[in-house]
């Protein structure tokens, strides 16, 4: 047994056994003063008891040369966060992985934006998921590129809410494609627009569908002519009916006719009257059957003559009679004779007495019988004089 650890000498202390470190109380540790501690060998610290490397006092952990450190993994988790903030720069860049990875969450936490920045890719790619996720804003926000780009696809992947948050544009934009495919899409939902916005185009064409699912309808509207540009038809399709809704005025006539054939019925559907406006005359003529008939009345009703005049006889004839309905007399009125003529005898019996009552003289000329056969009396009550002349 060691009896007093001040008597001891330089060459005393380079000589301590095992069977000496071992014997050493808390008190004799905190006892040896860091020129003592310096004399220590890699292999010596390697044999102090996890409660003898609890016991150091930060002051002489702070003392520790690179290299002299020979903690294994367990020894490295019972560091708190006083002892690991007390490492010097060198001191960290010189930890194994296994070293670093030992570390707990509470001494990760604790170490400077200095001391983190002074980690090496491979100890950054040690770091366990728990480490990663109590790395601090600040933490995050100091690592450079290389660090960045070290992350594994797992670690990306167990970023919390409020770190992804706080992700740079230079850090997103160095993420790798399996960083970026890692991402959830709780993590996707948590970036801010301002943060899409800063994403690449082949970036944006990455995610997947899941991924996609989380953006909000404000991050699809926040989404610039490339990188809605870069979004696959698979991708558009599995746009859900809230962020239908977040795209733009601008957006809506800029999606190409590959990407504006992807849409379903029931993104037609979500469509605003607002954002039905905006849909260009050749997306109206290109649309489906059963496209056009995912359109509101309201939508319907907001559509001008020229668009409604891209309409084909297919199309006008697939119009529901809820769709009819829901348009105006002068929208009715704006149909071609042609246009016109492709309505069912159903569709005809579906015009309110307004819209009747809007028909042109031409249009009115134009009705086959099987049209005129088809309106109610109500609809013949409707007529003008001017109207009814036509039909003698």
């Amino acid at each position: 047994m060691i009896l007093s650890i001040p008597t001891l000498s330089a060459a005393q202390i380079t000589n301590l056994s095992k069977a000496n470190i071992s014997s050493l109380t808390a008190a004799q540790i905190q006892e040896l003063t860091p020129a003592e501690l310096q004399e220590l060998s890699a292999p010596q610290l390697s044999w102090l008891s996890n409660l003898q490397v609890a016991s150091l006092k930060p002051t002489q952990v702070a003392a520790f040369n690179p290299g002299q450190i020979g903690f294994s993994a367990s020894q490295m988790a019972v560091l708190n966060g006083a002892q690991a903030s007390s490492l010097g720069a060198d001191e960290i860049a010189a930890l194994s992985p296994a070293q670093v990875g030992g570390l707990s969450n509470a001494a990760i936490a604790a170490l400077s934006s200095d001391q983190f920045g002074a980690l090496s890719s491979t100890q950054i790619t040690a770091l366990t998921t728990n480490q990663i996720k109590s790395l601090t804003s600040g933490q995050l926000a100091a690592l450079t590129s290389g660090q960045f780009a070290a992350l594994t696809p797992t670690q990306v992947g167990a970023l919390s809410v409020s770190q992804v948050k706080g992700l740079s544009r230079d850090q997103l934009a160095t993420l790798t494609s399996g960083q970026f495919g890692a991402l959830t899409s709780t993590q996707t939902a948590a970036l801010t627009t301002t943060q899409v916005s800063q994403l690449t185009p082949t970036q944006i064409a990455a995610l997947t569908t899941t991924q996609l699912s989380g953006l909000t309808s404000s991050s699809i509207g926040a989404l610039t002519p490339d990188q809605l540009g870069a979004l696959s038809a698979k991708q558009l399709a599995a746009l859900s009916a809230t962020q239908i809704r977040g795209l733009t005025g601008d957006q809506i006539p800029a999606l190409t006719s590959s990407q504006f054939g992807a849409l379903t019925a029931s993104q037609m559907a979500a469509l605003t009257p607002t954002q039905a406006e905006q849909l260009t005359t050749a997306q109206l003529a290109g649309m489906t059957p059963a496209q056009l008939g995912g359109l509101t009345g309201a939508a319907i009703a907001g559509l001008s003559p020229d668009q409604l005049g891209a309409l084909s006889t297919s199309q006008v004839a697939a119009l529901a009679t809820t769709q009819i309905k829901g348009m105006t007399s002068s929208q009715i009125a704006a149909l071609t004779t042609v246009q016109l003529g492709a309505l069912s005898p159903t569709q005809m019996n579906a015009l309110t007495a307004a819209q009747v009552k809007g028909l042109t003289s031409d249009q009115i000329s134009a009705l086959s019988s099987a049209q005129f056969g088809a309106l109610s009396s109500t609809q013949i009550a409707a007529l003008t004089t001017v109207q009814a002349s036509e039909l003698a």
